[in-house]
């Protein structure tokens, strides 16, 4: 899996749910690679759960050493950091309001470093532009592996396995029916490459 994307994700089956016989929706959590669209594994969300336990659970069954594992922001949790490294892969993971105090400081951290131009902050950015179905999307990617923010967010390196940059994403998309702006952020074990994260994040 050396070189692939790997993405995991979770999704309610349509017409699943049987209000008659008491059957929830029926919730399946999936691996696939971005590049090819191939699935590697899917597992059954256990009754009465969600997907959280369910993804270290699809982990332990796959091999995906050398990959690059992304995953939305619900599944931004150490727990699943750390399966994922320690089947020798690397992870994205999408970080929002669910870890609000991560979220902060690293929201923080880039809007200060923003206003300061980046001077004196290690850092790599990337811009890319698609076209396509009458609308234009620009991306703009940050990373950082500033020790300070690192070691903020990961004291004794404790709490996210491996913790290699953080990274912001500005999403800019133009159609006819005007423009839209999205701003997302980070956290991988990727070390740093703004390269690497860019194509990680898109696929996803």
């Amino acid at each position: 899996m050396v070189g692939h994307v790997v993405a995991i994700d979770g999704k309610v089956m349509r017409r699943s749910q049987d209000c008659v016989a008491g059957r929830p929706a029926f919730d399946l959590v999936s691996a696939w690679t971005t590049d090819q669209q191939l699935v590697l594994g899917q597992l059954a969300v256990a009754p009465h759960s969600n997907e959280i336990p369910a993804v270290p659970a699809l982990l332990a069954l796959l091999d995906l050493r050398g990959a690059v594992v992304t995953l939305d922001a619900m599944h931004c949790q150490s727990s699943t950091a750390r399966a994922i490294r320690s089947g020798a892969a690397d992870f994205v993971l999408a970080l929002k309001g669910n870890q609000p105090t991560t979220h902060a400081a690293v929201e923080t951290f880039f809007a200060e470093a923003q206003r300061e131009a980046w001077r004196g902050i290690v850092h790599q950015s990337l811009q890319t532009e698609d076209a396509g179905h009458d609308r234009v999307e620009q991306r703009r990617y940050w990373t950082t592996t500033d020790p300070a923010l690192l070691g903020d967010l990961n004291p004794a390196g404790q709490v996210w396995p491996d913790l290699g940059c953080a990274g912001m994403v500005e999403r800019c998309r133009t159609s006819e029916h005007g423009t839209s702006r999205e701003t997302s952020y980070y956290l991988s074990s990727l070390p740093g490459a703004v390269a690497d994260l860019a194509p990680s994040v898109h696929g996803h």
